[in-house]
C-alpha cells in the first residue's frame, strides 16, 4: 500500500481477499484500521533508525523545505534533509511533510521548522536550508540563524545558512578561501577517467581530515527545492479526489515510509540530479573568473551578447532583401 500509494481500504476489497483465501484457505484477513495501526507503527521504527543516523553523521546537514496545498487546500511543509553518511554515501531523506496552517509567514516558518529540527534533535547539525524566494523566507531564515545562533552551532555565525543559488555561495566559498587555498601535492588524474568524488574524499579522508571534513558538509548543499518539489507529486497521488479527508499525520506517514522504504529505487536519480548540480555550479564558478580575470561586467558581456543577436538578425534580413 505504501509502494503504490493504495488506501488502507484495499485490504477490505473482496477481490483481493478472494485473492489471499485461494492462495492460503488459512489466511486470517485483516480490516484498513489494523493496516493503518501497522503502517504507524513502521514509521515510528523507522523514525527512531533515521534520528539515530541523522544525530551520528559525522558531517553536517543540509536541508530543502517548501510549502504545497492540497486538494483540500490544506497547507503541508516539506523538509528534506541531505547529508554524507560514515560510508561517504550521500543520503536524501524526506523527514517530515507537515500540516502548515496559515498564516505561511515567516515567524510562523520559523517556529514550525525549529520545532520540528527539535524533535529530531539536529539543531547542532544544521549547515544550509535552500529555499524559493518568497518573501517571507528572508524573515523565516533571520529569524531561524538567531535562533539557532544562540547555541553557537552555525558554520561562520550562520553566513551560510540560507541558500538562493548556487553562484551565490559559490561566491561566498570563493571570497573566503581564494588567500588560503594551496595546491595539494597530488599526481593529476588523467581526465579520461571517470571520477568518484565521494570516493576519492573517503579514500584521503585521513590524509587530509580537515579538508574531507569541508567536503563532507560542502558536497552535500542542494542548489534547489526539487527534493522537496518532487515529495509534492506522491503528497498528490495520496491526497486525492478520493482520499481528501485523511489526518495529516497519517499523509506524513506514508509519504515518509515512502521515501525511506522505496527510496533506493529513485537512487540513480539522485546520483543523476547531483552530478547536474555539480555542473552548474562549475559553469557559474567559471563564468565568475572569466568575468573577474577579463575585467568585463556581467551587464557588458551581456550586451555584448545582445548586440551579436541584433548583429545576425540585420545580416539575415539584408541578404533576404539582395536576394529578392
Amino acid at each position: 500500500m505504501v509502494r503504490h500509494d493504495l488506501p488502507f481500504q484495499f485490504v477490505e476489497y473482496d477481490a483481493i481477499r478472494s485473492i489471499f483465501t485461494y492462495l492460503e484457505p488459512q489466511v486470517i484477513h485483516f480490516t484498513r484500521n489494523t493496516a493503518r495501526a501497522d503502517i504507524l507503527k513502521m514509521h515510528k521504527n523507522e523514525c527512531s533508525k533515521l534520528a539515530q543516523e541523522m544525530r551520528s553523521c559525522p558531517g553536517k546537514i543540509c536541508f530543502t523545505s517548501d510549502l504545497w496545498t492540497s486538494i483540500a487546500t490544506d497547507g503541508y511543509i516539506c523538509l528534506t534533509a541531505h547529508f554524507i553518511d560514515s560510508n561517504w554515501v550521500l543520503q536524501k531523506k524526506v523527514i517530515n511533510f507537515s500540516y502548515m496552517p496559515p498564516p505561511h509567514s515567516g515567524i510562523a516558518l520559523c517556529d514550525k521548522i525549529n520545532s520540528l529540527f527539535n524533535s529530531w534533535g539536529v539543531q547542532r547539525k544544521v549547515f544550509t536550508i535552500t529555499l524559493d524566494n518568497a518573501a517571507a523566507n528572508y524573515v523565516f531564515v533571520g529569524l531561524l540563524r538567531d535562533t539557532l545562533g544562540l547555541n553557537c552551532s552555525l558554520v561562520s555565525g550562520g553566513e551560510f545558512l540560507h541558500v538562493r543559488c548556487c553562484a551565490h555561495i559559490l561566491n561566498l566559498i570563493w571570497q573566503c578561501s581564494k588567500d588560503s587555498i594551496r595546491a595539494l601535492d597530488e599526481t593529476k588524474i588523467d581526465r579520461s577517467v571517470k571520477l568518484d568524488v565521494l570516493a576519492f574524499w573517503k579514500a584521503h579522508q585521513f590524509r587530509y581530515p580537515e579538508l574531507a571534513q569541508m567536503a563532507r558538509d560542502v558536497l552535500t548543499v542542494p542548489i534547489s527545492t526539487v527534493a522537496s518539489e518532487s515529495t509534492f507529486s506522491v503528497g498528490g497521488r495520496i491526497l486525492d479526489q478520493y482520499r481528501s479527508a485523511m489526518k495529516p499525520e497519517v499523509v506524513e506517514t506514508l509519504v515518509c515510509c515512502r521515501d525511506w522504504l522505496i527510496g533506493e529505487k529513485g537512487k540513480w536519480f539522485l546520483v543523476c540530479l547531483f552530478y547536474l548540480h555539480f555542473i552548474f555550479v562549475c559553469f557559474n564558478f567559471l563564468l565568475y573568473i572569466y568575468i573577474e580575470n577579463t575585467e568585463v561586467g556581467l551587464e557588458d558581456l551581456t550586451e555584448n551578447i545582445m548586440n551579436l543577436f541584433i548583429t545576425e538578425d540585420v545580416g539575415s534580413n539584408t541578404t533576404t532583401t539582395n536576394n529578392q
